[in-house]
C-alpha cells in the first residue's frame, strides 16, 4: 500500500504532538504521586502531634490511678513552710498559692486514715502577695509573725504580720534575692533574715521595723538561719543598746555552717566555720530552752545536707559530736521538746526519729507525703506536721515523751 505524500507529512507532524501528550501524562502522574506522598506525610506528622499532645491528657483523665495522687491534688503547689504558734493553738501554712491560717484542734480532727490533713477546708487565706514562701516564724510571745519569701533571682521580702489582726504590718525588701530563713531574738525586739544573696539582715522594732545592719556571710546562697539564745556572748564589752546575747548560725549552698556572735560588728568574721559536710547544707536546727517544755540538757545544733547526713554539733567549740548517714536526702528536721531526739523527714516522705546522743535511728515510718519540704512539731500532742508536694499535709504521731 502506498501512502500519499500528504499523509506522510501529516504523520510526520503528529509524532511530536503524541510525544508531548505522553510526556504531559507522565508529568501529571508524577505530580499526582508527589502530591499524594506529601499529603500522606503531613497526615502522619499530624497524627504524631496529636498523640504527643492528647494521649497524656487522656491518660491522666481516664486512668488517674497511674499517678501517685489524684488530678485535684496534682494541681496544688507544694507546702513549703509550716509553723505552729508557741501556745500551739494556731497553724500557718505557706505555699506558692498563698499563706493560710487554721486552728490546731480543727486540723487534728480532720486527719484521715492515711494521715492526710484536710487543711484547706479549715483554713483562711492571709494576703501577703509573695510568689514564694520559704519560712514562717512566730515571735517568742506569739504575737508577731515573720514570713520569708520573695521572687527568686529578683528580690526578697519579709512580711511582718500581727497575729491579732492577721494583716501585714510591714513589708521589708532589703534583700536582693529570695529570703529563705528568719530567726527571732529572745525578747522579740529583733529578728534576723537570711537570703540567696548571701547576706544576713538584722531588723529592730521601733515604731516600725527598721534595718539595723546587714552582714555579708557568703558569696553563695544561704539556706537556713538559727539564733541560739542559750549560748553566752564572747563580746567582753557588749553594746547596752543590743542586750540580746547568743550565737547566730547560718548555713548555705557552699557546704559550710558559720557561727557569729550576735553582738559582734557586722563586718567581723565568723567565730567558727563548720565544714564537715561535703554537699550543700539544707537546714540547721536548734532547740532553745525558751521554746521547749523543759530546759535542754546540752546545747546541740543539728544540720542536714544533700550529702545525706545528719550531723550534731557543739556550738561553743564547733566540734562535731556525731553523725548518721541516711539512704535518702534529708529535707527538713526539728528537735522534739529537747535536743535528745531529732525528727527528720526525707525526700521520699519517710519520717525518722534519731537519738542525737547516739546518732542511732530509733524508728522509721513511711508516709504518703512524698518529698517533705517542711515540718513542725506539736509538743502537747506529740505529733509532727509534714508539708509535702501537691499541697499535702500529713500528721505523724510519735511516742517521744510518753
Amino acid at each position: 500500500m502506498v501512502i500519499p505524500v500528504t499523509s506522510q507529512r501529516c504523520a510526520k507532524h503528529l509524532r511530536p504532538a503524541g510525544q508531548f501528550l505522553r510526556t504531559s501524562c507522565c508529568i501529571a502522574l508524577c505530580g499526582r504521586r508527589l502530591l499524594l506522598d506529601l499529603l500522606h506525610g503531613m497526615l502522619i506528622c499530624l497524627l504524631h502531634v496529636l498523640m504527643i499532645w492528647l494521649v497524656p491528657v487522656l491518660v491522666s483523665g481516664l486512668l488517674p490511678g497511674m499517678h501517685a495522687c489524684s488530678s485535684v491534688n496534682a494541681a496544688e503547689p507544694p507546702v513549703t513552710a509550716i509553723a505552729v504558734s508557741p501556745d500551739e493553738e494556731l497553724v500557718l501554712v505557706g505555699c506558692q498559692s498563698g499563706l493560710y491560717s487554721a486552728r490546731v484542734d480543727q486540723l487534728m480532727n480532720s486527719i484521715g486514715q492515711d494521715g492526710r490533713v484536710s487543711w484547706r477546708e479549715h483554713s483562711q487565706v492571709i494576703n501577703v502577695e509573695l510568689e514564694a514562701i520559704h519560712e514562717i516564724m512566730f515571735s517568742p510571745d506569739g504575737r508577731t509573725i515573720a514570713v520569708a519569701g520573695g521572687t527568686p533571682g529578683q528580690f526578697g521580702i519579709v512580711c511582718v504580720l500581727e497575729r491579732g489582726s492577721g494583716k501585714v504590718h510591714q513589708r521589708l525588701s532589703d534583700h536582693d534575692d529570695v529570703v529563705t530563713s528568719v530567726a527571732w531574738s529572745e525578747d522579740g525586739r529583733q529578728f534576723y533574715s537570711a537570703g540567696f544573696d548571701g547576706r544576713v539582715n538584722c531588723y529592730e522594732a521601733d515604731e516600725t521595723w527598721r534595718l539595723l545592719h546587714s552582714r555579708e556571710v557568703s558569696t553563695k546562697p544561704l539556706t537556713s538561719l538559727q539564733l541560739l539564745h542559750d549560748a553566752p556572748s564572747t563580746d567582753k564589752s557588749p553594746n547596752p543598746e543590743k542586750p540580746s546575747e547568743g550565737l547566730l548560725i547560718a548555713a548555705g549552698l557552699d557546704q559550710n555552717i558559720r557561727i557569729f556572735d550576735v553582738n559582734s560588728p557586722s563586718d567581723s568574721p565568723a567565730l567558727r566555720v563548720l565544714n564537715n559536710h561535703t554537699r550543700p547544707v539544707l537546714q540547721v536546727f536548734t532547740a532553745n530552752s525558751s521554746q521547749t517544755n523543759e530546759p535542754t540538757r546540752q546545747l546541740v545544733v543539728g544540720s542536714l545536707s544533700e550529702d545525706r547526713t545528719i550531723r550534731f554539733w557543739h556550738p561553743r567549740n564547733g566540734r562535731m559530736l556525731r553523725f548518721v548517714r541516711l539512704s535518702e536526702t534529708p529535707i527538713s528536721a526539728v528537735f522534739a521538746d529537747t535536743t535528745d531526739h531529732a525528727i527528720v523527714c526525707d525526700s521520699l516522705g519517710t519520717v525518722r526519729i534519731i537519738d542525737s546522743r547516739t546518732a542511732q535511728v530509733q524508728s522509721e515510718s513511711p508516709t504518703v507525703c512524698g518529698r517533705a519540704f517542711s515540718c513542725a512539731w506539736i509538743s502537747a500532742r506529740k505529733q509532727l506536721l509534714m508539708g509535702g508536694r501537691d499541697g499535702v499535709i500529713v500528721a505523724v504521731s510519735t511516742e517521744i515523751g510518753h
